[in-house]
């Protein structure tokens, strides 16, 4: 295995911090920088995971939440309290109406389990509630709905709602239509400390960052099954290549930092051409209901993260948790 040789600068100041999940017996939740929620039920331990469910409501006081259902089968209903919801459709998944949300939470907040049900009354499994109270009353507390008509936990007679804080802005520069910098193919890997044999083992892809910036992906045999570790490397016009700056590594890498601050590579990067995002993450398990999702934005100088997702612990997929956002403004051309 590829022992890839130290090259990301320690973090730079001015990083954007990134909220932290918390678990109430078998639910996740977690409010990132904006105020958005989300809570998810994650299947009991050595049960049945392919059943959960997604509770996510945005900061604003008149917000109304959304219910999702991520299910290996196609549920069309959910029973809570003895009571009946038909599902329609919030994207790829069945969800609550907006209409029926009042009753909906009204009735789980009585409930231990939700069944869900297919066509023709078909039983598709059960839901836990056991922790979604405490995750809800969570998610008011951090809202600072509590004692307010919006509350979904503990209401009140109020009616005002603090205004969320606004979302950090990055500036970008605009996106370049030019082609990436000729690569002396060679020379970069010597650069990163692979020899001919290796480099020409290792998949390698190109992009234009900027009018004056290339990336280069350097995908390593480093990282397991389902984690793949890249080298991350930037050229000027000129071809004078080095490693890329980020305003924060501590999840671009698997295993974080190295004893001497330094940062080894970007787990299962890809590079989004059309809206010039560097993703990824790395997954505790090939089914991907654990681990961490980033995105990042090149500012000009560095890499700057812009969204931070948290994928559960291991128990069932659920819709990611938002626990970083930031708003990107690029320059025109």
């Amino acid at each position: 295995m590829l022992l890839l040789a130290p090259l990301f600068a320690a973090a730079l100041a001015g990083a954007l911090p990134e909220a932290d999940t918390r678990s109430f017996k078998f639910w996740i939740v977690g409010c990132d920088n904006g105020l958005l929620c989300h809570a998810a039920a994650m299947a009991p331990i050595n049960g049945d995971e392919s059943n959960t469910m997604s509770f996510m409501r945005g900061p604003e006081a008149d917000d109304v939440p959304v219910v999702r259902f991520v299910s290996a089968d196609k549920p069309v209903a959910a029973i809570a309290g003895g009571v009946r919801f038909a599902l329609t459709e919030y994207g790829d998944y069945p969800a609550v109406a907006p209409a029926d949300m009042p009753a909906f939470i009204d009735a789980i907040r009585k409930a231990e389990v939700i069944f869900l049900v297919g066509e023709n009354n078909a039983q598709l499994g059960v839901v836990s509630l056991a922790g979604a109270s405490a995750s809800m009353l969570y998610m008011d507390e951090q809202q600072r709905r509590l004692g307010t008509q919006s509350a979904l936990i503990r209401k009140g007679p109020r009616t005002y709602v603090p205004p969320p804080p606004p979302l950090p802005v990055i500036k970008a520069p605009a996106l370049s239509r030019a082609e990436p910098v000729a690569i002396d193919r060679s020379a970069l890997f010597a650069d990163v400390g692979l020899s001919d044999e290796e480099a020409r083992e290792f998949n390698m892809a190109t992009y234009r960052l900027d009018a004056n910036t290339t990336l280069a992906l350097i995908e390593t045999d480093y990282g397991g099954a389902y984690n793949i570790e890249y080298i991350v490397m930037l050229a000027d016009n000129k071809g004078a290549w080095r490693p890329a700056p980020f305003d924060t590594a501590a999840d671009m890498s698997g295993e974080g930092p190295a004893a001497d601050g330094l940062y080894y590579g970007a787990t299962n990067a890809a590079y989004e051409s059309q809206n010039g995002l560097l993703i990824g993450g790395p997954l505790c398990r090939g089914v991907g209901d654990c681990g961490h999702q980033f995105a990042y934005v090149w500012d000009g100088a560095v890499f700057r993260k812009v969204r931070g997702e948290a994928l559960g612990a291991s128990r069932g997929r659920i819709v990611p948790i938002s626990t970083l956002r930031a708003s990107v403004i690029r320059a025109r051309r």
